[in-house]
């Protein structure tokens, strides 16, 4: 069990990794980590503040 978590992180992470992310644009990063969360059992809310947009995530 503890090896496939590891392997779903660093799969995680290179998805993360991949993806052109400055802020304010976040490439879809965001989107990712919200699926993987909700999955997780996570509430996700999108926030907005200015020209940057946010993820808040509570269990």
């Amino acid at each position: 069990m503890e090896d496939v978590l590891t392997e779903d992180v660093v799969t995680l992470a290179q998805q993360l990794m991949a993806l052109p992310s400055i802020t304010p644009h976040d490439a879809g990063c965001q989107k990712l980590i919200r699926e993987q969360l909700e999955q997780s059992g996570f509430h996700c809310e999108s926030l907005r503040f200015d020209e940057v947009d946010n993820l808040w995530a509570r269990h």
